[in-house]
């Protein structure tokens, strides 16, 4: 009796076999994500939603940016707390991360698509994500706290 041919199997990036349909491998590299791919990850986040950010198409979480695929750049821009880190984050990956001369002033940078994972992706965005989370809380603590100062200072 003739063996059963099933179809080749392929681990891809994620560790998930994956076939074209017609039974041949689709080799897929571990690194490396399209623009669409980026865009799909970021949009796959709780919240999240597409707007503009200062006339580009940007992804938003809570009205707050989340992240964008660049235009020109083979990459997706990310805000980063603070300058410090951010030049932090620069020399500890320089093949991941950069800045152009636009950005040289302001704490974000950019990844790679050619050098970013799916899960990498996600933790940049999981990260950004703590920081709004982080942010909405303070401001609403002192927007709680407030009414109380002033009742304070009138006392006094």
């Amino acid at each position: 009796m003739p063996e059963e041919r099933r179809p080749a199997k392929v681990r891809g990036a994620a560790g998930a076999s994956q076939t074209n349909g017609r039974g041949r491998a689709q080799v897929r590299a571990a690194k490396g994500l399209t623009k669409g791919e980026a865009r799909q990850i970021a949009l796959s986040f709780e919240g999240a939603s597409e707007g503009s950010y200062f006339g580009k198409p940007a992804i938003f979480v809570a009205e707050k940016f989340l992240t964008r695929v660049h235009h020109k750049e083979d990459a997706v821009v990310l805000a980063i707390g603070s300058l410090e880190m951010r030049d932090v984050m620069l020399e500890a990956e320089p093949k991941l991360f950069y800045i152009t001369d636009h950005y040289k002033n302001f704490p974000y940078l950019l990844a790679r698509l050619s050098e970013l994972d799916k899960g990498t992706l996600k933790d940049l965005l999981a990260a950004r994500l703590l920081q709004i989370e982080v942010k909405a809380k303070k401001r609403a603590r002192m927007a709680r706290d407030a009414p109380k100062a002033k009742a304070k200072a009138k006392r006094n």
